[in-house]
């Protein structure tokens, strides 16, 4: 459901947060940072954009 959603609309923020943190959660490290840095670069300027680089920064 997540993956569709996500194709619906690639740069969506929540979608690509939640996708993010799924694919850490499941050890996949490559689609994490991927997902982390669509999200960066389609919403440089959201509130969760400095958390989203220290996740980065961790991994």
């Amino acid at each position: 459901m997540l993956e569709r959603a996500h194709a619906a609309d690639a740069t969506h923020a929540d979608t690509l947060l939640l996708l993010g943190t799924v694919r850490q959660a499941k050890a996949d490290r490559a689609g994490a940072r991927a997902a982390y840095e669509a999200f960066l670069a389609a919403h440089p300027m959201s509130p969760h954009a400095g958390d989203v680089q220290g996740i980065l920064a961790r991994m």
